[in-house]
This record gives structure tokens, sequence and C-alpha cells, in this order.
């Protein structure tokens, strides 16, 4: 038969100060690194991170700068929508241009979201288009770049057409 003992001798105050300011100093390290990680909500474009936040028109306006964009915040219009559960052929190839950016609208089927619009601007006046974010929870899960023209074209953040036969074009 084996038998396996040990005492444990009583610690010194300096041993004991030394274990609680370690044990303190992990839990900082950890608390400071849960509360300080890195952007979670960001995509990727052309190999360069953005942020994905919009909480307020700051989020709005570095969003919108990244992809070089002007806008006139004064024009914003915000209105609820709903993701289909179940996309069709159209909201398929839509999603095209969301990937195109690195977004997809296809996690998000059957959520409620809210769009928002702003009119772009060009040399200080209007560019009759439209940046048509879709948002939700405070982070852009989608949108693109509109003419405001009957039937005008569609295109991602970046300016790259979106058509429907599933194609980007420069």
């Amino acid at each position: 038969m084996f038998v396996l003992s040990f005492s444990i001798k009583p610690l010194s105050k300096r041993k004991f100060k030394i274990i609680i300011i370690t044990v303190l100093l992990c839990m900082t390290i950890i608390t400071a690194f849960l509360t300080f990680r890195p952007e979670k909500h960001h995509a990727l474009y052309n190999g360069k991170a953005y942020s994905t936040r919009a909480e307020n028109e700051n989020d709005i306006r570095n969003f919108a700068r990244f992809f070089g964009l002007s806008l006139d915040y004064s024009t914003e219009k915000c209105r609820d929508i709903i993701i289909p559960e179940k996309f069709d052929m159209l909201l398929s190839n839509y999603d095209l241009i969301q990937g195109s950016v690195g977004l997809s609208l296809s996690r998000y089927a059957g959520k409620s979201c809210s769009l928002h619009t702003w009119e772009l601007m060009n040399n200080g006046r209007p560019a009759d288009s439209l940046l048509r974010l879709i948002i939700l929870d405070d982070i852009i899960i989608g949108g693109d770049i509109c003419s405001v023209e009957y039937g005008g074209d569609i295109r991602n953040f970046a300016g790259e057409k979106f058509t429907l036969n599933q194609q980007i074009e420069q």
C-alpha cells in the first residue's frame, strides 16, 4: 500500500502579501483585457479593416470617411425594416453587394432593423445619390449607394456598380 502525506507550513506575512498581490495583478490584467479588448464590430474591404459601429454621428462620419464619402448629415431619414426570412433571387443578388465590402445580410434573416439614408455630397453640392445603411443594434450590417433617379444604379460603399446579373463592375 502506498501512502502519501504532506504538511503545509504556515505562510509568512511576506509570502502571503506576495500571493495576494499576484492574484490582484492577475485579476486587474483580466479585467483590463475584457474591458479594452479590440474592436469586434468590423469588416474588411480590400484587406483593410473598418468599423461597423453606428452608435452616433461620429461613427457614421468615420465609416463614410473610410470609403471616401461626403454626406449631408442634415438629410438623415430612418425607417424600420425586416430582413426577410428567405432570400429570393433579387435579395440574394443584393447580398452580393454586401459581400463585396465584407458584410452579409443572410446572417440577419428575419431580424428587425433600421434603414438610414443620407444624401451624398460632391464638392459641397448634392450628388443625386443616397447612402443607405442597414443598422441593427448600433451595428452596420449592410447597405448601398443608390441613385435617386428612377431605374438608377446601385453601388457598394466603395462605388463599385451592382447589377442583377451578379457582377461587380468598376
